[in-house]
Formats: C-alpha cells, sequence, structure tokens
C-alpha cells in the first residue's frame, strides 16, 4: 500500500515526511535525507518523539451507522441545511493540478480565515505537494452559489485525515446567515466522510484534538460532536544525516 509521503527544502535541511496510519511500511532513508519525520505512528521511536492525540471515525459501517454516531445538534443541523440552495464539490488531486484556481481561491480563503480568528499559519505550500503525490482532496461547500466552506483532506488507499478548513461566516452580518453556514458546514463534513467511504477508505482521522488552549478546546469540542473514538499516537523524528543530528540539537519543535 503507498503510504502519504512528502520529500522536500527547509532551509538547509532535506526532509522526508510520511504518514503511515497502519505502521506497515518499513521506512527506507533515501539518502541525502537529513530528517525522518513520521508524522503518525504507534511506535515510540526516533530521536525526537511526542505523543499526541485525534478523534477516528470508522468508515467500514454503513453510511447510517456513521450518521447514527452524530449528536443531535449535528443531525439537526444536517436536516437544516438540505433546506437551503446548497453545492457540495469535491476535488481531486488531478482536478486540483489540471485549475490552479482551485488552490488560489483555497488559500485566499484561507489567508481571511485565518486572520480574522488570529490564528497562527499553515505552510500551504504542502497542499500542492499532496496533490502532485496523488494524496489530496478538496472539498468545496457553496449556499446560494456562493462558496463559504473549504475542507482539506490528505489521504493514501485507507487512511484519510483533514488538514486544514475555512468557515467563511465571519463574512456574513446576521446571526441567520452565520447560522445557516454552521449548518452547511456540519453537512458538508457528512458528505465528505461518506464521499471517503464511496472510495473504499477505512479512516477517517479529525485532524487531531487537544485541550492546550481555548480555541483548541473549542475545536476539539465541535470534533467530538461527530462522534470519532479517541486514539493517542506519536510524531517522531528521527535524524538520518551529521547535518539532522546537529539540527535536532538546536530544533526542539518541529513536530
Amino acid at each position: 500500500m503507498e503510504i502519504i509521503r512528502l520529500k522536500y527544502n527547509k532551509y538547509i535541511l532535506s526532509l522526508d515526511e510520511i504518514w503511515d496510519y497502519y505502521d506497515e511500511k518499513e521506512t527506507n532513508k533515501d539518502k541525502g535525507t537529513d530528517i525522518l519525520i513520521s508524522k503518525i505512528t504507534h511506535k515510540e521511536q526516533g530521536d525526537l518523539c511526542r505523543k499526541r492525540k485525534t478523534l477516528i471515525t470508522d468508515l467500514e459501517g454503513s453510511k447510517e451507522d456513521i450518521y447514527h454516531m452524530f449528536d443531535n445538534q449535528v443531525k439537526r443541523a444536517i436536516k437544516k441545511a438540505l433546506t437551503f440552495d446548497i453545492k457540495c464539490e469535491f476535488f481531486s488531486s488531478k482536478d486540483i493540478l489540471e485549475n490552479n484556481e482551485l488552490i488560489e481561491e483555497f488559500k485566499m480563503n484561507y489567508y481571511e480565515f485565518i486572520k480574522k480568528k488570529n490564528l497562527p499559519s499553515s505552510n500551504l505550500d504542502k497542499i500542492k505537494m499532496y496533490a502532485q503525490n496523488n494524496n489530496l482532496i478538496l472539498v468545496r461547500g457553496s449556499i446560494d452559489n456562493k462558496p463559504v466552506i473549504f475542507r482539506t483532506v490528505i489521504h493514501d488507499e485507507k487512511y484519510a485525515r483533514g488538514i486544514l478548513m475555512v468557515s467563511n461566516f465571519r463574512n456574513y452580518d446576521t446571526r441567520k446567515e452565520q447560522n445557516n453556514i454552521a449548518h452547511l458546514n456540519k453537512y458538508v463534513i457528512y458528505q465528505e466522510m461518506l464521499y471517503l467511504k464511496d472510495k473504499n477508505l477505512k479512516i477517517y482521522d479529525w485532524g487531531g484534538i487537544s485541550e492546550e488552549t481555548e480555541e483548541q478546546a473549542r475545536i476539539s469540542y465541535f470534533k467530538r460532536q461527530f462522534g470519532g473514538k479517541d486514539l493517542e499516537y506519536y510524531e517522531t523524528i528521527t535524524a538520518c544525516s551529521l547535518k539532522g543530528k546537529a539540527a535536532l540539537k538546536v530544533i526542539d519543535k518541529m513536530l
């Protein structure tokens, strides 16, 4: 099975970043790699190792099984969204590479979103790299033909993980409009899981949970409304060269 894997340079370092949820592959360290980053593993290993938490939804059950995991607030939101003029679109890696406007639209909305929420920025250069490796799905939700929800999912043949999302409800002034977008967001997430299930993926990873800050706690509460199961895992860094070993002595927050 092919795993999610990115190879890229950061500063003077050559990085190899892998996502292998099932720990099925013995990762080969390519010649020239300075640092190997395992983003999700069940093995406590590496030169730096940090325990993380996420929520996991099993996609192997029926569509009804998935729906029944949601709490009543999510179910009501989905039913309410169906009364609006809505659209949910899915774009494959191929679609994204053939239409650069999709990435540019996502970037524009993402930067506006994090600015309004005062959130740190993520490396959006990786988005295109995931697409080039056929590991990316872009999800877009619209209401009255206006795109207001954007979500990105990385995946291999069995495992999918939500990584970045945008909800543009802050661009609207009335509580009704904001609530409608919040309802649409929950509907889009449900459709996202069904889409992945139809693609024969087995596991949906909610992209991590944390209660370290008030904002992270709110996001984690939102994710828990969809009924995923808690999972602890490790995120590790292994130095593969003298340059990598030297870097790890001064970089303690790469994970």
